[in-house]
């Protein structure tokens, strides 16, 4: 599905889901208690997961924990050999050539979600080219230490 079919997802995702979703940026949020599905057209994925793309579409793209703290999760990441990149919104995840097919977010259980975007599971539509990353796109891979 293209960008242009947002309406019509959002709509059958009220259907499901027996809710209403409300707009964030360019994606729809369906806040489901304690957790949240966001659907985002692929056009506007690399704001969300940069250099993440699906091999098909609708797909599941990414999915997000809560962790206590991103320093020691990053370091034992890395000393395991993942790559660890960093969203926009400061979380970290591991790509999804390098997870089992779709990135793992990680957040600090301790930062509030309201009012940013959600990182939570998403649902991605629009034109995936099919490729797949395991390095971190635009410079921002993390370090071991406080950052990219």
């Amino acid at each position: 599905m293209g960008d242009l079919d947002m309406a019509a997802v959002r709509q059958r995702y009220e259907a499901y889901l027996g809710r209403s979703a409300r707009q964030e940026g360019p994606a729809q949020v369906f806040d489901l208690d304690g957790a949240a599905l966001t659907l985002v057209p692929d056009s506007d994925l690399a704001a969300f997961l940069p250099g993440e793309r699906p091999r098909a579409l609708p797909a599941l793209v990414g999915c997000t924990v809560a962790v206590r703290d991103l320093t020691i999760t990053r370091d034992l990441l890395r000393r395991n050999g993942l790559s660890v990149c960093e969203t926009p919104s400061g979380d970290l995840f591991v790509p999804a050539g390098a997870a089992p097919g779709t990135a793992v977010v990680r957040r600090s259980a301790a930062r509030p979600t309201a009012g940013r975007q959600s990182t939570a599971p998403k649902l991605f539509t629009g034109p995936g080219n099919g490729s797949r990353s395991a390095h971190c796109p635009t410079g921002r891979r993390t370090g071991r230490r406080g950052g990219s």
